[in-house]
């Protein structure tokens, strides 16, 4: 099976929670993620007669326009517009107007346009990208309602076996404790992904680095192989897209 995000050693159908800072944000993560499903070959599923359907995924989308979002896919090849139009790719923005006394309400009818995308897709490969969840919060809808409402997305996705990528912005990353809605994220989430500024500061060579965790939810018997912060792997970004290697070996690229 192809991995979710190379050269991540991460399987399809988890819980993926992207944590950026606004010195390194992980945009670059989530259209790697959007460029590698939708080229990679579709999965057939546990029938070998099963009929292969193109790759699906759904965007919902809380702080990024369609727009933002196809000139970004333009970078890695990608004609996002063409995908919507055959149906692999489903955008769906969430504005401001859901913050209001009936958001709880409005989040269940964003649940359900969801669930209709996912559910009815014909294909055993699909991708949910939650970009991001920090924004609701900050418009002001309360964190139980925003629990409530992951929880549900979260629960469809183990269901119908759908990989689930979350993003999650820290405005201070250097605080000694996470903040509630962080520590619910660290709950539910299979793997942590932490997109970190260089310490020394932006260099030519290096944009900034990466680690790898394991979320609380992670199985028992999970053979990613993680990547903490000492060693975390760095990555440079290019007019083609990033380019990813070890620590201390920028001309080494993974």
């Amino acid at each position: 099976m192809t991995p979710l995000l190379p050269p991540f050693d991460l399987p399809e159908d988890i819980v993926l929670l992207i944590v950026d800072e606004l010195a390194a944000p992980a945009d670059f993560i989530l259209h790697k993620a959007l460029a590698e499903h939708l080229k990679s070959p579709a999965r057939r599923g546990d029938s070998p007669e099963t009929k292969l359907s193109p790759n699906k995924v759904v965007i919902l989308s809380a702080s990024e326009s369609f727009q933002r979002w196809k000139a970004l896919a333009s970078k890695s090849n990608l004609q996002l517009q063409n995908y919507i139009n055959n149906g692999s790719v489903s955008f769906i923005p969430v504005g401001s107007d859901i913050c209001d006394d009936d958001s709880g309400r409005k989040l269940r009818d964003v649940f359900s346009v969801i669930s209709e995308k996912i559910t009815t897709a014909n294909t055993y490969s699909r991708l949910l990208i939650f970009d991001d969840i920090s924004s609701l919060e900050w418009m002001g809808i309360p964190n139980i309602q925003l629990q409530q409402f992951l929880r549900a997305v979260r629960a469809m996705c183990l269901k119908h076996r759908v990989t689930l990528l979350i993003r999650h912005h820290l405005l201070s990353p250097d605080e000694s404790e996470p903040d509630e809605l962080f520590r619910f994220l660290l709950q539910i989430c299979t793997h942590h992904l932490a997109v970190h500024p260089l310490a020394s500061g932006r260099s030519g060579a290096v944009t900034g680095e990466i680690s790898l965790h394991k979320g609380f939810s992670a199985p028992d018997h999970d053979n990613v192989r993680l990547i903490h912060r000492s060693s975390a792997i760095q990555y440079n970004l290019v007019d083609s897209g990033p380019d990813f290697f070890a620590k201390g070996t920028s001309g080494g690229v993974l």
